[in-house]
């Protein structure tokens, strides 16, 4: 169920970084270490364990940062 939800928005998703997250989280429950994870994908060990904590907390919305950001001060 939960790798079904993942890779779906893993294929519709245009944002690298929610790709890079899903990815993690979705290797993790296919049970895969840490270790073999990290070099994989080029993250650590802390990135995993956070953003699986988040989708199991909030699904999928959980996998999205939450700040977009803020726009520019100067409009050219």
């Amino acid at each position: 169920m939960w790798i079904e939800s993942i890779t779906k928005f893993i294929e519709n998703s245009q944002n690298n970084g929610d790709m890079k997250r899903a990815n993690a989280v979705n290797i993790s429950l296919c049970g895969y270490s840490h270790e073999a994870i990290m070099p994989r994908l080029g993250v650590l060990s802390c990135f995993i364990s956070k953003w699986k904590k988040s989708f199991f907390q909030r699904v999928i919305e959980g996998l999205k940062l939450a700040r977009k950001g803020s726009y520019g001060l100067l409009n050219i």
